[in-house]
């Protein structure tokens, strides 16, 4: 089992849930910048962006392999 947003009851010893963490005021801040444009961001229309999360690991997955730059340092130790 893995979450998507990584809340912080994710992380109680009772759940300690794998998830993926979403960079999430990185995304309300683009999103506010795009709704104060004039056009209310229509020119943006079909347009995509992308933000990277990073992989949670916890004891709800078998250990996974990350690349270094990929762990996040309050998860469990991996092996690469």
């Amino acid at each position: 089992v893995v979450g998507f947003d990584d809340v912080p009851m994710a992380s109680w010893s009772a759940y300690s849930l794998s998830t993926i963490h979403q960079p999430v005021n990185r995304m309300v801040a683009q999103t506010a910048e795009i709704i104060t444009l004039p056009d209310r961001g229509l020119s943006l229309s079909g347009q995509v962006f992308l933000h990277d999360g990073r992989y949670v690991q916890r004891n709800t997955t078998d250990t996974v392999s990350l690349k270094s730059e990929d762990r996040d340092e309050s998860s469990r130790a991996v092996t690469t």
